[in-house]
């Protein structure tokens, strides 16, 4: 994108991670407590309310969660993770490549 006339230095990540939201057969590496922001987040969700069909009946969108169980899914989803994480609501992510820990020890999550 640098051949592109527009202002700003190029910019390249450095960590790519990929949202597993949807993704119930994958495994995430790690969820991130959401809690605070979930209200926030299902009102964005929101926004693209024209993107979901209106019932569970309607067949036209091509989004498999239909508008008058968005807010179900949305919330069922984030509890499930969160309840991994034992928080209230999670967001789930893969990385994959090795990620270092610093202090074992200080990781949040109990094991046992």
């Amino acid at each position: 994108m640098k051949q592109l006339p527009i202002a700003g230095e190029a910019f390249r990540p450095f960590k790519i991670l990929y949202s597993t939201v949807y993704y119930r057969e994958v495994r995430p590496t790690f969820v991130v407590d959401i809690s605070r922001h979930f209200d926030r987040r299902y009102k964005a969700i929101l926004a693209y309310h024209s993107q979901f069909r209106s019932t569970g009946k309607d067949k036209k969108s091509k989004v498999d969660i239909p508008l008058d169980r968005l807010h179900h899914e949305v919330n069922l989803i984030a509890r499930y993770y969160g309840q991994m994480a034992g928080v209230e609501y999670a967001e789930p992510f893969l990385s994959k490549e090795v990620m270092q820990v610093e202090d074992v020890v200080a990781l949040q999550v109990r094991s046992v």
